[in-house]
This record gives structure tokens, sequence and C-alpha cells, in this order.
């Protein structure tokens, strides 16, 4: 029985496609030939039709999907055919010149990937799923998104999304790589572009315990990271009354018997915990915004809190641990950022002091 093979080139295919509103066209085109004497069948007829039925689908013989084509569609004189389609899933059925029922091809898949698309997810199937090698390295890259003019030049910079392989965490940065992999392990600032800003979003909980958005970094200080803890970010706080902070304050494991206004310093011996603070200068200090009624304590990371306080101190003046126990004190010449409590925005008001919680040092 004489077989005809048809040899397609057609744009590749994704799984679950769906149509969407407007037209993405896709050029579908193919050559039918006669495999026994490598001839090409002119006139065969190419009939359109939507996938799993004989219903005809509509095609066209332009990108815009202004004109419709004539389906089914006829083969030249070199056996080449040629169509533009909505990206989906069409059947083909190929006909002799003389309408003879010579190959039936379904759930063809005919789409362009540079095509906008919605793509539909379901209760057990997800829309997109980015699968990348555990073998990878500390971080993997899944996806980056970027924007080209028509000569295909970077306009702005580039977006990356990046996961951890070694630590549980996720980060979507601009213009920037979390750790750019050996053998230049560090993270790349300004990656793409001079004069781009650099934004992050990212969460990690591994040791540090970092979150991070536009303007706001927090690191839990855990065991490896303890003294590179961090938190800054951008706030307008009112002024807190009474001796009540206003910022934002973190949840740590501390020992019991703390109270507000209390100085301490993060515990690099054990995960998210506080101790107090019993000497000067103690690496990454903290004050106590609160202990609840469960016992729970809390430190400021970032804001405004009153915080207790020994010897002299002026509106302006650098913090740091004090040797007397849960205090600070003045040292305008520290030049540590993570030795760093805040600085004074005011007098003393009997034994505490409004600080600004930042990681600042007095400019050289």
């Amino acid at each position: 029985m004489k077989r005809i093979v048809i040899i397609c080139s057609a744009v590749f295919a994704i799984l679950l496609l769906c149509q969407e509103d407007g037209f993405a066209g896709t050029k579908h085109f193919g050559r039918v030939a006669d495999p026994v004497t490598g001839k090409a069948v002119r006139a065969a007829q190419v009939v359109v039709c939507l996938a799993g039925s004989r219903t005809q689908a509509e095609i066209f013989s332009d990108s815009k999907g202004e004109k419709r084509a004539q389906n089914p569609v006829l083969t030249d004189a070199g056996g080449r055919y040629a169509f533009y389609a909505r990206d989906g899933k069409y059947r083909l059925r190929i006909l002799s010149p003389g309408k003879k029922l010579l190959y039936d091809h379904d759930d063809v898949t005919i789409c362009d990937p540079r095509n906008p698309r919605t793509i539909r997810a379901d209760e057990r199937r997800p829309a997109l799923s980015l699968d990348t090698p555990p073998n990878g390295g500390e971080l993997n890259l899944p996806l980056m998104i970027e924007k080209v003019d028509a000569g295909g030049k970077l306009l702005g910079a580039r977006w990356r999304y990046q996961t951890h392989n070694t630590e549980v965490g996720c980060g979507l940065f601009y213009n920037f790589r979390r750790r750019g992999g050996s053998p230049d392990a560090r993270d790349l600032a300004r990656i793409d572009s001079g004069s781009e800003p650099v934004m992050t979003w990212g969460f990690n909980d591994a040791d540090d315990g970092i979150c991070t958005i536009p303007g706001f970094y927090l690191s839990g200080g855990g065991l490896w990271l303890g003294d590179a803890h961090i938190a800054t970010f951008d706030l307008r706080l009112p002024v807190p009354g009474k001796d009540d902070p206003s910022g934002v304050a973190l949840f740590m494991d501390a020992p019991e018997g703390l109270a507000k206004g209390d100085v301490v310093a993060l515990d690099t011996s054990a995960r998210l915990r506080v101790k107090p603070a019993k000497s000067r200068r103690v690496k990454v200090p903290f004050v106590v915004a609160k202990v609840d009624e469960k016992k729970r304590t809390f430190v400021m990371a970032r804001g405004l809190a009153w915080a207790k306080v020994t010897g002299e101190v002026k509106p302006g003046d650098i913090l740091v641990t004090s040797a007397k126990s849960l205090c600070a004190e003045v040292d305008n010449g520290n030049t540590d950022p993570s030795r760093s409590l805040g600085v004074a925005v005011c007098k003393p008001v009997g034994k505490k002091v409004l600080v600004r919680i930042g990681r600042i040092v007095m400019p050289r």
C-alpha cells in the first residue's frame, strides 16, 4: 500500500495551550512527498480541523489574521503548503488530488512561543514548572526577564529569579545577581547597567534568616552570619509616646527577666537568640521593644525606641553597648557598623533616651 510521508517543519509545541483574546498567529508549513519515489504530491488537500474532530478550523494567509485562507489548503508543484493559525491543537487530514484519505494526523500542536499567551492550570497540573538540577551550584537561575529594542539592545536591566540549592530560599532581583557562581562567588550588583537602580526581593530560611524588599533588608543573624546582621530600611515614623517603640520589631529567643528598653545583643552561639549586653561595644546590639504576656521577647530591627543609657548623652551621639548590664553608652569614635545600636535623637528622659535604631558610624 502506497504511503504518503508528510514532512512538516512546524514550530515546536508546548504541552498545554489555549486561545486568548486577539490574534496570536503562527505560520505552519510542510511538504507532502511520496516515500517511494520521493516526488512531491501536487494539489494534495490539507484539511485543517480542530483537534479531535472534523470541524474545519479558521486559518489565515497573513500573520495578522486579516485574510482568511481557503480550507483545505492545496499543495504547490513542490508539494509545499503553508497557513497561519491561532496557537492551539489541530487535526490535519491529508487527501490526494482525488480526495482519497492519505494521512490523518491528530493532536498537532501549532504555536510560536514568542506570542503572548495564557497557560491555564488546574487542581493537578501547574501552568508552568521550572525544574532546575540539584547539582547546579549553590544557586539556580531558572528565570530571567529582559526587554530589548528592535535592534536587540537591552533596555534598562534584567529581572532575575533565583532559588537556593543549599538553603531554603528564593529571590527576585533587578540589575543584580545573587552570588555569581564559581569562580566568582560575590553578589553582582549593577550587573546589567551602571545607571539603573538595584532592587531585590528575597526570602531565606537558612541560618541568616534573610527577608528583603526594596528599601528593607532584615537578617535574623543566625549562627553563621551573626557578625553580619543587618536591618535597614526607610521608614517615616511618628515619635513614640511614653516608652513605646515605633518601627519594626523581631521576635527572638531570649532569657527570662528582660524588659522594654533593655539593651541586648545577638547570641551567635544559637539561632535567632539574644542575650543581655554586659560589656562595651558588643556586636549586633538591639533594644527590647516589648515582652508580651506569653513572655516572648521582641527587639527593634529598625525605627525609634527608648533605650536604657548610662553616662551623658546628647542628640546625635552614636550609641553602643555599655559595660553596665542592659545599657547603652556614647561612642562617637565607633567605626564598626555591626557594633552600633543607633543614634540618640533627644536628651535622656530619666534613665532612657530615644534612639533611631540603625547600624551607623560617624563619618570619617
